[in-house]
């Protein structure tokens, strides 16, 4: 089953969806509006609590931070 979120990353709102059967491994996809540009990213992040959701936005939020930085350099 799919489940959707909204979180923030620097002012911006990030929707999410993610999916996840068991307790070891979740996947996502994120997008996000950042300096006007539309961007999407997505991921995979292993369990490590028992709230999916906390796990899968922490692994988002790192994911965005670094997609900033490397646009950053270009």
């Amino acid at each position: 089953m799919v489940k959707t979120f909204s979180c923030d990353f620097l002012g911006a709102q990030v929707r999410v969806r993610y999916e996840h059967s068991g307790d070891e491994e979740a996947i996502w996809i994120a997008n996000v509006v950042l300096n006007g540009r539309a961007r999407s990213i997505d991921g995979a992040t292993a369990l490590q609590t028992a709230c999916a959701r906390n796990d899968v936005t922490r692994s988002v939020l790192r994911g965005l931070e670094w997609m900033r930085k490397v646009d950053a350099r270009v």
